[in-house]
């Protein structure tokens, strides 16, 4: 699935990507909203639909409030309003229902969408790195901090794999990265929810003060420690929860990192093996 037919001029189409698996999904979402739907929303992150009349009809379709019934035709032009036209009108409409038979494969179209974005994403930041860097007489310093933060997004959106270790910035490729985009996600290492805290990394509780932070906290580690759905969020098992907590008037930078590092000492030398994962909070 590698169809570039689009005739929209605004599409950059030496960017990898499938109109066939965007078809595939707009289609079984047409056909068994309510099964697809979930999956989208689940699975989907926003600019992977890379066709513009395919994001529009994708917004569109998840306005439909019947997820048992296949979704009108005639509702949906209607909805489309001005941008039917946009979308190819009415005719490329009705026939994105048949563009396939069933919408059993659903899954399969999104893994096609997801790896595509991936490497699109993939490709962009590494180009937009190297031009950046080439340019003479600027001062790129101040720039790590989001370059940092948008590659982040994009180890996450894989799975959170990162290069292999002693690899510079500078020296990432479109090669290495698209090697990163390949990655699969471990989900032996997933604590809470959807990959919302794993193994070796590390969440960040954020509210005003006198909201609820330590009450939240500690409901939410009892719910931890008894493997129990808490706030929505799923827990991989049941899990041991150790909270350190203090005012920051009380516990100064060094004396947390002395602390944290003891603790990993502990864990490496086995003198606590029962630690699964640490929450540390600083009332800021």
């Amino acid at each position: 699935m590698n169809s570039k037919d689009s005739k929209d001029p605004n599409i950059d189409k030496s960017l990898p990507y499938s109109e066939d698996a965007e078809k595939g999904v707009l289609c079984s979402l047409l056909l068994a909203p309510g099964k697809v739907a979930k999956l989208c929303s689940d699975r989907l992150w926003p600019g992977a639909f890379y066709v513009p009349a395919h994001q529009i009809l994708y917004d569109t379709i998840l306005e439909w409030d019947k997820p048992s019934d296949q979704v009108d035709f005639v509702w949906l032009c209607e909805a489309l309003k001005d941008q039917l036209d946009e979308c190819g009108g009415k005719e490329t409409v009705c026939e994105l229902y048949k563009f396939v038979p069933t919408p059993i494969n659903a899954e399969y179209y999104v893994d096609i969408m997801l790896e595509k974005y991936r490497l699109r994403r993939a490709i962009q930041f590494s180009n937009k790195l190297s031009a950046r860097c080439k340019q003479e007489g600027e001062e790129i310093g101040d720039q790590f901090p989001e370059w940092e933060r948008e590659f982040s997004e994009i180890a996450h959106l894989n799975n959170g794999t990162w290069l292999p270790a002693g690899r510079s910035m500078l020296e990432w490729t479109p090669e290495s990265l698209v090697e990163l985009s390949r990655c699969k996600i471990d989900e032996s290492q997933i604590l809470l929810g959807d990959r919302w805290l794993e193994r070796g990394q590390g969440a960040f509780l954020v509210g005003p003060s006198g909201i609820g932070k330590s009450v939240a906290l500690i409901q939410w580690s009892l719910m931890i420690g008894a493997g129990r759905v808490a706030f929505g969020i799923s827990v991989s098992g049941t899990l041991k929860v150790l909270i350190l907590q203090s005012e920051i008037a009380e516990m100064t930078e060094s004396r947390w990192r002395k602390c944290c590092l003891r603790l990993v000492w502990a864990r490496h030398n086995r003198r606590w093996r029962t630690i699964t994962s640490v929450s540390c909070r600083l009332e800021v």
